[in-house]
């Protein structure tokens, strides 16, 4: 897992699977209040269960977050023989 998430990833993420803050809100169990907290300020003061559930919803969406402070979509393996 990243160990530090900026607001920008955040929103660019949350852009990219075309996710409302409410939607997302839903998927994860966050509250809307503490996702526009978050896309603000960055995750510093997000507790662990918090980030996983982001980064989980994320995931789950097609993206995943570098190191290097970039959004990406998730590489599926080839597929031998296909």
């Amino acid at each position: 897992m990243v160990s530090e998430l900026k607001a920008e990833q955040l929103r660019a993420a949350r852009a990219y699977v075309g996710f409302s803050q409410k939607e997302l809100a839903n998927i994860t169990g966050i509250t809307t209040q503490t996702i526009r907290r978050l896309e603000r300020n960055g995750i510093a003061d997000a507790s662990f269960a918090t980030v996983s559930k982001l980064t989980q919803a994320f995931q789950s969406g097609g993206l995943r977050f570098t190191d290097t402070g970039g959004v990406e979509p998730v590489s599926k393996p080839e597929t031998v023989g296909a």
